[in-house]
């Protein structure tokens, strides 16, 4: 047993160098063998393997993932922004100087964007994520709205047409004074 155990030692280092052997026999017929290199009198060369390396891809850095997947897969840019609400010329009745405005905006607004609003070329402070907004505290009187959209770094990516409308209080059913009738408190 430990004979055995010992040839079989001593032949492992020559079966791990094994060739491949191509061999013809009398008819012709080529055959081929993986066998230990000294039983080979003429070893196969075969071509050298293919070796692939994979490329080093550089690793983006968080803000540029985080700004490629906020944004719709193929997204260039806007291609049309305008106001449907206030429709131009319209006049809009209230005592409590709101006015409801809706932007239409082709493709949607994407993640990340805001739009600012001008009222009479002012800008009104802070931005929205939503495409239909309520301006607050607007006086009676003719303005005009416009709106633009800006991205995460502030830049302008597009701009709406300005529209004017008119705001006017409205009158009281019952006859009571409006709001800005009322005698200033002492």
């Amino acid at each position: 047993m430990i004979k055995r155990a010992l040839i079989a030692l001593f032949l492992l280092p020559g079966l791990a160098h094994a060739v491949i052997c191509k061999t013809v026999d009398s008819e012709g017929v080529v055959a081929y063998a993986e066998v230990p290199a000294f039983e080979c009198r003429s070893p196969l060369k075969l071509p050298e393997y293919s070796r692939y390396s994979p490329r080093t891809v550089q690793q983006p850095s968080a803000a540029d993932s985080a700004a490629a997947t906020d944004r719709e897969p193929g997204f260039e840019g806007y291609e049309s922004i305008a106001i449907v609400k206030p429709v131009p010329g319209e006049e809009i009745l209230t005592n409590e100087g709101k006015v409801p405005l809706t932007v239409a905006l082709e493709p949607v607004l994407q993640p990340g964007h805001r739009i600012s609003l001008f009222l009479d070329n002012v800008l009104i402070p802070g931005s929205f994520d939503g495409l239909t907004i309520e301006l607050t505290g607007v006086d009676p009187g003719g303005h005009k709205v416009r709106a633009t959209v800006m991205d995460d770094g502030g830049a302008r990516l597009i701009d709406s047409a300005a529209v004017k409308f008119m705001l006017r209080e409205a009158e009281q059913i019952d006859g009571a004074p409006k709001p800005s009738q009322l005698p200033a408190p002492n």
